[in-house]
């Protein structure tokens, strides 16, 4: 075999290698599913209550979720545990980052959320409803909703004004915890890292500038836990100076 055809043939197998490299990326491509929901937990020292706050989310009826566990720079157990959740289930994806606050946690899993919708839960808190996600995501996609909000009080599902949203918000009935919201319309948006706690109204009033269709709920669905740990009970009214 001469020097040219030797080269030749190593060209050509290049060439068929490439192709299959080529055929395998694309392959990947279109088989590799896209959670519809990403679900994002900041976690903090959260080691007695973490089982409870994952467990409620893993056992819902509704399953083409991705579970973001955003481990806080913790000094217990927490990031032990939410490892074992990932090594258990393909829909759990842990970060350890250090420790910045909660603005800086949520953040950090909002950055890599890859769903269409998201939604945040405190790592102290769970979801007492196992049709949770599939109630939230059933009136997004019936009313083509940009936010759907779980709503403490009693009302007729039904879609509202922005303003109308805007306005509980500020009466301190508005959390990113209640609501599920079409990931999109956060494009360019991020938590305020300067906030120590409560930094959720002020997105949400940079987020209500935006043109959104809002629906809300008169399902309760979130178990808010009230302790000595909890950053809304070490910051009370009382205790502020401004």
């Amino acid at each position: 075999m001469s020097i040219r055809e030797h080269k030749r043939n190593i060209n050509q197998c290049i060439l068929i290698r490439f192709d299959i490299i080529i055929v395998c990326i694309i392959f990947v491509r279109d088989n590799v599913k896209i959670a519809m929901i990403s679900i994002i937990v900041p976690l903090y020292n959260a080691e007695k209550y973490v089982h409870a706050c994952v467990e409620s989310i893993l056992g819902q009826t509704y399953k083409d979720f991705e579970l973001l566990l955003v481990d806080d720079g913790s000094k217990d157990s927490t990031g032990t545990i939410c490892d074992k959740y990932a090594n258990d289930d393909h829909r759990v994806r842990v970060f350890h980052k250090k420790n910045d606050g909660p603005a800086s946690a949520k953040n950090y899993g909002l950055e890599r959320a890859e769903g269409q919708y998201v939604i945040f839960v405190n790592a102290d808190d769970f979801w007492f409803s196992p049709d949770t996600l599939s109630t939230l995501h059933g009136l997004a996609e019936k009313h083509h909703a940009d936010i759907v909000k779980g709503e403490y009080v009693y009302v007729a599902n039904k879609v509202i004004s922005r303003h109308r949203m805007l306005r509980d918000g500020f009466a301190g009935e508005l959390s990113f915890f209640l609501a599920l919201i079409r990931k999109e319309k956060m494009n360019g948006l991020l938590f305020d890292e300067s906030f120590s706690f409560d930094e959720d109204p002020e997105l949400f009033a940079r987020l209500f500038c935006r043109n959104l269709r809002c629906v809300h709920t008169p399902m309760e669905f979130y178990a808010h836990r009230v302790h000595p740990d909890t950053i809304r009970a070490a910051h009370k009214p009382a205790s502020l100076q401004c």
